[in-house]
């Protein structure tokens, strides 16, 4: 269940990063997203820790880490709001490439993939 909040979750980290790395020519996005890899693999080894092992320990039922799995994404995408807020985020704030379609139809890139 908390595989896209973890997503999510790594790829704002990258996009901080991103603010935060002065402009090398795209080798920021690389770096924003190795720390971001680092940082994140940290954070989900500490929830593991803190929350399923415990219940693996205990040989809880398989329906304990469903709720708390669920409840973790709750968690996170919570904590993804208050940070980072609702709105969309972009990477580059250049003008967006365009593909042209049948009829004259522009979509670009952000469109696609927001």
């Amino acid at each position: 269940f908390t595989a896209a909040p973890w997503l999510a979750l790594g790829a704002y980290f990258a996009w901080t990063m991103m603010r935060v790395l002065p402009q090398w020519g795209g080798l920021e996005l690389i770096i924003a997203a190795i720390v971001s890899m680092v940082a994140l693999g940290i954070i989900m080894t500490a929830a593991d820790k803190a929350l399923f092992k415990p219940l693996r320990k205990r040989g809880a039922p398989f329906m304990f880490f469903y709720l708390t799995s669920f409840g973790l994404l709750f968690v996170v995408r919570s904590i993804i709001w208050l940070i980072w807020g609702p709105q969309a985020k972009y990477y580059y704030s250049g003008s967006s490439v365009g593909i042209k379609g049948p009829w004259g139809i522009m979509v670009t890139s952000a469109e696609i993939l927001t």
